[in-house]
């Protein structure tokens, strides 16, 4: 084996060397993403608890969803982090007001509840207060498409 070291030229040993060298130093951990926290609102079996998210907003109003932007991304992700905008008709609870258009984006922890294709109708949306400045972007804890009883 000294033999083959010998031959190798002076640049090949260290490289060797190093090799060998990192392979006694322990592994530094992964960098890994923190995973999100689970849905406030979301109780076992993915559905949403309507009135604990009630409890846990500031404002909770029903309206419609429009001006749906889609920002489907497939590779890796698999998730549509699509912008829209609420349209509250009745409020709830809270300080917004109706007629009052609230724009949000799904996120990847913050409002990662991505849209149904289907977004026509009334729903209940669950929000945290609006931030004073609207580039910081609103917030909603869940929502549910508010059944309409037949007559």
């Amino acid at each position: 084996m000294w033999n083959v070291l010998k031959r190798l030229p002076r640049t090949g040993l260290r490289l060797l060397s190093l090799a060998g060298f990192s392979l006694l130093l322990p592994a530094a951990p992964l960098a890994a993403t923190k995973p999100c926290p689970p849905p406030p609102c979301e109780v076992q079996g993915g559905k949403v608890d309507q009135t604990k998210c009630q409890e846990l907003a500031d404002w909770a109003a029903t309206g419609t969803i429009t001006d749906v932007v889609h920002h489907e991304v497939k590779k890796n992700y698999m998730k549509d982090f699509a912008e829209f905008t609420f349209t509250v008709d009745k409020v709830e609870k809270g300080s917004v007001k109706p007629g009052q258009k609230i724009r949000f984006q799904v996120g990847w922890c913050q409002n990662a509840r991505e849209l149904p294709k289907d977004t026509s109708g009334t729903w209940r949306m669950f929000g945290l207060n609006l931030p004073k400045d609207p580039n910081d972007g609103n917030e909603f804890l869940d929502y549910a498409k508010v059944e309409t009883k037949a007559k």
